[in-house]
């Protein structure tokens, strides 16, 4: 929880948090208790995915492999 967040940064003296994006809410409670305690927050960005073939059933992964 949010508050559960506050309290653990305050008691922990967290000063910084680095988070990486992973696209989720799993993590927004501490991001925001970041903010309202002033605690910066860097956030690192999810790598560019490479070009890559995408099939769409399992005779294409078949056809692929071969």
């Amino acid at each position: 929880t949010l508050a559960a967040d506050k309290q653990l940064l305050q008691d922990h003296k967290i000063d910084l948090i680095i988070s990486k994006n992973a696209g989720g809410t799993g993590a927004y409670a501490k991001i925001e208790a970041a903010r309202d305690l002033a605690i910066e927050v860097v956030m690192i960005d999810r790598p560019e995915l490479p070009e890559r073939a995408e099939v769409h059933s399992p005779e294409d992964v078949l056809d692929w492999l071969a």
